[in-house]
């Protein structure tokens, strides 16, 4: 017999309805839309083929039996992530982002002056041609070879296609990744203009800009110009949900170099301010080490402050194997959109600041689950689940003092996963323990107390 969800079309996205989603990202909804794409697990009780911008607000297009349907965004998210799967408040800020993006139109030509790009030649030190040559072009995910011969010489490539280099003796791990946002390779249009004596680096408005991460890249650079010492991973594939980084913290062991690391440092943050402690909701560092790398970087004029609101980026695959694992603001704005924008006085400042922070002597507090009062309360446990072979991806980790696993459906086929669920069940259920599954944007959570 056919498993008749096999039978339903997998949702494509358009383009215009990403650079719409790209602008409104903050937002849960975003993300569970993005979920959808080309995903054999969607719920698609509607069948439908492709998503697009409605033509009117609180409107989108729906592409079923190959005819276009406008559906209020309310009843479209209704029908595929249910009742009470986002706060009202939630809705109400989307649909209004939603709307207003929708009226605003196309994006108009950007401020300032064309930037005339001088030949390009290698030279970390110099930070602002540095970083233009990066961006004078997008790297989407299988590109990011091409950006190579812009950055340091010398890099070793992985077997994933990563790049990194050693410097030195350290105990942290400095990274950024190659690739952008966009979807389409493209060349882009570079502006500048001054305000408040910072200059700004902007597009024409035709693509994005890249400053994600190409000013990460741009910092990694320096460091190494300056014999920082450190390892340093330029990452692929970041943008696509860090599979470059996380194929690195799946087989950690055939990475000799990146055992007892203590510290991961990512600079892959907007704004001037931000030393991340959490991500994806998750401590990722603790508050005493961020505090002293806002200290650190004080040293060269900066005004940093912990933030516990990051996302993701390439350092939290390192959450469960490295103690303390945080990112840095970068000076970017708008990242993933036309509207773009790169501090580039403030890149130049932060560049020269990383040379102040003493990286080795910043003091190591957080805890890994393996060091925790739930792990060993749950040792056994811990050890069974983690010497199992799920087909999705897997993680155990200590949270708020509860054991928490989770299976992110990664892997595409409903029969593995139903594999996967069926062994989870089974392990419990010879610790003789229940609970409950908690199922959230393509993820199966358990926690225990």
């Amino acid at each position: 017999m056919k498993d008749r969800n096999q039978e339903k079309p997998l949702i494509s996205i358009t383009e215009e309805l990403w650079d719409v989603l790209d602008k409104i990202k903050d937002n849960s909804i975003t993300w569970s839309i993005v979920d959808l794409e080309k995903n054999p697990l969607a719920y698609n009780p509607m069948r439908v083929q492709e998503i697009d911008l409605g033509d009117k607000e609180y409107r989108i297009n729906l592409k079923i039996a190959n005819k276009y349907q406008p559906v209020k965004l309310s009843a479209f998210i209704r029908n595929f992530f249910g009742e009470g799967q986002f706060y009202q408040e939630e809705i109400d800020d989307f649909i209004e982002s939603y709307n207003k993006i929708l009226k605003s139109g196309s994006t108009k030509q950007a401020a300032g002056q064309n930037i005339n790009l001088k030949k390009f030649t290698f030279d970390p030190k110099n930070i602002r041609e540095t970083f233009l040559s990066l961006v004078t072009e997008t790297y989407p995910h299988g590109h990011e070879e091409e950006v190579v011969p812009l950055i340091t010489p010398g890099l070793t490539k992985d077997a994933y296609g990563n790049y990194y280099t050693i410097i030195g003796e350290s105990d942290a791990v400095f990274t950024c990744h190659l690739d952008t946002a966009s979807r389409t390779k493209s060349l882009v249009g570079l502006r500048s203009y001054r305000k408040d004596g910072d200059e700004f680096i902007v597009t024409d408005g035709n693509s994005i800009l890249g400053a994600d991460d190409k000013s990460g890249v741009t910092v990694l650079m320096y460091m190494i110009a300056n014999n920082i010492p450190g390892v340093y991973w330029f990452f692929i594939g970041e943008e696509r949900g860090g599979l470059g980084s996380r194929y690195v913290a799946e087989n950690i062991d055939k990475y000799p170099f990146m055992q007892g690391k203590k510290k991961c440092i990512s600079f892959d943050r907007r704004n001037y301010h931000s030393v991340i402690t959490k991500q994806m909701g998750v401590q990722c560092c603790s508050n005493e080490f961020a505090q002293e790398i806002c200290n650190g970087l004080g040293k060269g004029g900066l005004s940093l402050k912990l933030d516990p609101t990051g996302v993701f980026t390439d350092s939290a695959s390192f959450i469960d194997l490295i103690p303390e694992c945080t990112n840095i603001s970068v000076g970017y704005f708008n990242e993933h959109t036309h509207q773009e924008i790169q501090n580039m006085t403030y890149l130049e400042n932060l560049c020269k600041a990383c040379l102040l922070c003493d990286w080795n002597g910043l003091k190591v507090n957080r805890k890994l689950y393996e060091e925790s009062e739930v792990f060993k309360k749950y040792k056994t446990l811990s050890n069974q689940l983690k010497r199992e072979n799920f087909y999705n991806f897997d993680i155990t980790r200590s949270e708020d003092e509860k054991l928490v696993f989770e299976i992110e459906v990664s892997d595409g086929s409903p029969s593995h996963l139903r594999n996967d669920l069926q062994r989870l069940k089974m392990i419990l259920t010879s610790h003789r323990l229940k609970t409950n599954l908690i199922f959230n944007a393509g993820k199966i959570k358990i926690e225990l107390e």
